[in-house]
C-alpha cells in the first residue's frame, strides 16, 4: 500500500524529530505485513492525538481509486475513538462495547469496503490513538486480530469490527496538512504572546483560548490576526 497524497505532505510537515521517510517507509512495510496475513486489505489508517492527524494508505488498485471517489457521496461516521480515548482506561467499557459501532455497520458496502478492524494504540494505560483496516472481504480480519495487533504494536482486546465501512478516515487523513499548518499558526501566536506579554507558555495559550470564547471567533482565526498585525504593524492587538 501507498500514502495517499496529503499523508505524504503531512508526513514532512510533523515534529521536526520526526523522519518522514522513515515513518512512511515504517507504515508501508506494516502495511505490507498485514496483507500477508490478509491479502483483502484495502487501506490502512493511522491516527495519533499527539500529532493530531491521521495518515492513510491505500493499495493502488482501480478498486481503491473507485472508493477514493465514491467516499464524498457519504459523509458516513467518523471516526471518534482517538477522541473518545482521551480519558479512557482499560476498564472502560466504552472502548469494548461492540454495539455503539454497529449502527454504521451496513452502509457504504459499496465502496468497496466489506469489513474494517479498528485497534487501539495505548500508551501507559490511555488510548493515544487508533489504527484502522479496510478490508473486500466479509470477516476478512476474523481469527487474526492478535497478529495484526503484534505487526501494528496496538492493543487486540480492543478491537472493534465493521466500526468505519464508509473509510470516513480516508476524507480525515486529507486534512492533515491543514491541521498541521493551523497548528504552527496557533504555535506561532502563542510565541508572539508570551514574547511581547512577558507571560509563560501556559498564560499565553490561555489568553488566546479566552480572545476566542470572547468573540466567538475560533482559536485559529486569533492566531492569523495575531500573526497578521505582527506583519502588517509590528505589533499586536490585546489578547
Amino acid at each position: 500500500m501507498e500514502p495517499i497524497e496529503e499523508s505524504v505532505s503531512a508526513s514532512a510537515d510533523l515534529d521536526p524529530q520526526i523522519d518522514e521517510t522513515a515513518l512512511l517507509d515504517e507504515l508501508r512495510t506494516r502495511s505490507e505485513q498485514v496483507r500477508a496475513i490478509v491479502p483483502e486489505c484495502l487501506g490502512m489508517s493511522v491516527a495519533t492525538r499527539e500529532l493530531g492527524v491521521t495518515l492513510t494508505l491505500v493499495s493502488t488498485g482501480r478498486q481503491a481509486a473507485v472508493l477514493d471517489a465514491m467516499q464524498y457521496l457519504d459523509n458516513g461516521p467518523c471516526l471518534e475513538a482517538a477522541d473518545r480515548g482521551e480519558t479512557l482506561s482499560f476498564t472502560a467499557d466504552e472502548l469494548l462495547s461492540e454495539a455503539s459501532w454497529q449502527l454504521f455497520s451496513h452502509r457504504a458496502t459499496g465502496y468497496g469496503v466489506a469489513s474494517t478492524l479498528t485497534l487501539p494504540l495505548v500508551v501507559d494505560g490511555e488510548v493515544s490513538g487508533t489504527v484502522n483496516l479496510y478490508a473486500t472481504a466479509e470477516h476478512a480480519f476474523d481469527g487474526h486480530h492478535q497478529e495484526l495487533a503484534d505487526i501494528l504494536g496496538a492493543w487486540a482486546t480492543g478491537a472493534t469490527t465493521n466500526a468505519d465501512l464508509s473509510f470516513t478516515t480516508l476524507d480525515t487523513a486529507r486534512q492533515a496538512p491543514r491541521v498541521l499548518a493551523d497548528r504552527a499558526l496557533l504555535e506561532t501566536a502563542v510565541g508572539i504572546v508570551m514574547a511581547t506579554a512577558h507571560v509563560s507558555d501556559d498564560e499565553a495559550i490561555q489568553r488566546v483560548r479566552d480572545a476566542a470564547r470572547r468573540a466567538g471567533v475560533s482559536e485559529v482565526q486569533v492566531a492569523e490576526a495575531v500573526v497578521a498585525s505582527v506583519h502588517d504593524h509590528g505589533a499586536w492587538p490585546a489578547v
